[in-house]
């Protein structure tokens, strides 16, 4: 098999194609996802005021938000890394 062919993910076994097409998938959700998280944000700029114990904050509902998408992420990515640590 020549380096031109394993550039382009084909394979005897046709799973090289696969990655490649995992991999273009996964992108293009992030992508999406990305998009659409920009949307929501620069759609709520208005002030909000929320509850921490006897802590009640207020600003601008955009950085709530940019935080509540950041720590899901966080959570994410130390899920994934905890799963892929215990698979080996």
């Amino acid at each position: 098999m020549g380096a031109d062919e394993e550039r382009r993910g084909s394979h005897k076994t046709g799973r090289a194609g696969l990655g490649v097409w995992l991999r273009r998938a996964k992108l293009i959700c992030v992508a999406v996802v990305a998009v659409l998280v920009l949307i929501i944000l620069f759609q709520n700029n208005e002030k909000a005021t929320f509850d921490v114990l006897f802590w009640h904050p207020e600003l601008p509902l955009v950085v709530l938000l940019l935080g509540v998408f950041a720590a899901g992420g966080l959570v994410g990515a130390v899920v994934v890394h905890l799963l892929r640590r215990q698979r080996g």
